[in-house]
């Protein structure tokens, strides 16, 4: 799986839930439903301010009010079995975020539970999705491999929650091909 498998796969998600329903691409700006934003963070963390500066600022002018996916950008690690199995390991994050009144705890309470549910039946649908991509073998997530947070206070006034998941794909293009390097 690449970026753009994976921004897609979360994006067709936003459009199929039914407390996002995203939309986006109409010629009539005021007809988009926009409920999915891409965030890139670097783990250099000076650059990780310069990122999110740019995502504040969409999610300041495009964001509808209701609740809202914002997908993190995943950072990948290798493995060997030592017997030439390679492996993508992939590290991702989504928040789920609504606009909440900064000084209404119960309000806050109400958000936190409602995008816990909503993340909860996002990543239900990924698992089964990332699990049955057809021709990548040995593709796995399992509920042992997610977590989730509350968050508070993003951009000032969204809360929600946050979901972290990693999943392993075969990665047989990091062998090393004498062809490709003559």
């Amino acid at each position: 799986m690449r970026t753009i498998e994976y921004n897609a796969l979360f994006r067709e998600l936003a459009e199929q839930h039914p407390q996002l329903m995203h939309s986006e691409g109409n010629p009539d700006p005021k007809q988009n439903n926009i409920r999915f934003l891409r965030m890139t963070l670097s783990s250099d963390p000076v650059q990780r301010v310069l990122d999110l500066k740019e995502f504040y600022d969409k999610l300041k002018n495009k964001v509808k009010s209701g609740y809202f996916m914002v997908l993190q950008n995943y950072e990948a690690g290798y493995g060997d079995n030592g017997g030439g199995h390679i492996t993508k390991e992939l590290f991702g994050g989504f928040l789920i975020l609504s606009i909440c009144d900064v000084n209404d705890p119960d309000a806050q309470e109400l958000v936190y539970d409602q995008s816990e549910l909503i993340g909860e039946e996002v990543m239900a649908e990924a698992m089964f999705k990332i699990n049955n991509l057809g021709d990548r073998p040995a593709t796995r997530i399992t509920a042992n491999d997610i977590t989730n947070d509350k968050v508070a206070q993003v951009a000032l006034q969204y809360y929600g929650t946050r979901f972290d998941f990693t999943f392993r794909v075969n990665n047989p293009r990091l062998n090393f091909k004498q062809k490709k390097l003559s």
